[in-house]
């Protein structure tokens, strides 16, 4: 097969992105990365898997920025088959499953579940959504008597894992069917997804009133975006410029307008100070949460959040 060839039909397997910020076409090329320069740094893709048939391991990927609005993405992402398929089967499972045994990790969702429930509403009974549940673990954490958990997940592996450990999973339907929710998750997801604007829109159309939650992201200011291309050429690689998998790269400005444009608002901030009546002196976490609203919807109802852009940036959620 020539190069053409192999070009057009890796490229039938993608889809172009508009901006998914201001929907441009229009962007420039901020820099080329193939697959095979991100195998080192990702231990846990299964190389085998990047083929002629899939994803060529040297095929070259773009990371644009909009000529509009600025914002940074991945111009290409993978067709819904081909996503199912990287997702199930490029990933290693024991390999990405390794991290959620990590004391660390466990540490920190403990103490985030922690925040989020003083957080909310003072109820018997909670409903819980994690959209992006992974293996479960922070649901996991999560659930025990009055609680009940569910998590959005696609991966098959993943979901019978969670209902071993008592955590049910399952797509769309399965939240839409259990809505509405007390509490939600949304941790390291909005990049993976080709519109993120909408998926906050419909995580808000599954909360019930003063919900609570929390959102992260990595943080790519424009500071560390021109750090990390300034390693390429160094051929150092950082592993979250990882143009198949994370198709956002957020600054604290473009995550802080999107989430204002999905129906939030910020009510409190000043890290977890203002949550807790405590002096950021004392607090475990200074400086590390705000807290938002929802924007009032026709019903009256409203929704809390607290977002942060990554484990050590402030960042607020707007309407």
């Amino acid at each position: 097969m020539n190069n053409k060839s192999m070009t057009d039909n890796t490229l039938s397997r993608l889809e172009k992105r508009a901006c998914p910020f201001c929907m441009s076409m229009r962007q420039d090329t901020l820099v080329m990365l193939t697959m095979s320069q991100l195998f080192p740094v990702n231990p846990t893709l299964d190389q085998s898997w990047f083929n002629e048939k899939t994803i060529p391991p040297g095929f070259e990927l773009p990371i644009v920025r909009c000529s509009e609005c600025s914002f940074v993405y991945s111009l290409y992402k993978m067709k819904d088959h081909v996503a199912l398929s990287y997702y199930n089967e490029a990933i290693l499972a024991e390999k990405s499953k390794e991290k959620i045994y990590k004391k660390a990790k466990r540490r920190s969702l403990i103490s985030l579940w922690q925040q989020l429930h003083l957080l909310s509403e003072d109820k018997d009974t909670l409903k819980v959504l994690d959209f992006g549940a992974g293996w479960g673990d922070f649901l996991a954490i999560a659930k025990s008597p009055g609680v009940e958990v569910h998590g959005l997940e696609f991966d098959e592996r993943k979901i019978h894992f969670s209902k071993a450990q008592g955590v049910r999973s399952g797509g769309i339907d399965f939240i839409k069917d259990n809505a509405p929710y007390d509490i939600f998750m949304c941790n390291q997801v909005l990049e993976h997804l080709d519109r993120p604007g909408d998926a906050l829109k419909q995580i808000r159309s599954f909360l019930a009133k003063n919900a609570v939650g929390f959102v992260a992201v990595p943080n790519f200011s424009d500071d560390v975006l021109e750090k990390h291309i300034g390693a390429l050429y160094k051929g150092k690689v950082e592993k979250n410029l990882h143009p198949l998998e994370h198709l956002n790269y957020f600054t604290p400005f473009s995550f802080r307008q999107m989430i204002f444009k999905a129906g939030f608002k910020e009510v409190a901030g000043d890290g977890f100070k203002a949550a807790s009546k405590k002096s950021s002196k004392n607090s475990r976490f200074p400086g590390f949460f705000n807290m938002f609203k929802a924007k009032k919807q026709p019903t009256g109802e409203s929704t809390n959040i607290f977002v942060t852009i990554s484990a050590a940036h402030k960042l607020k959620r707007n309407n």
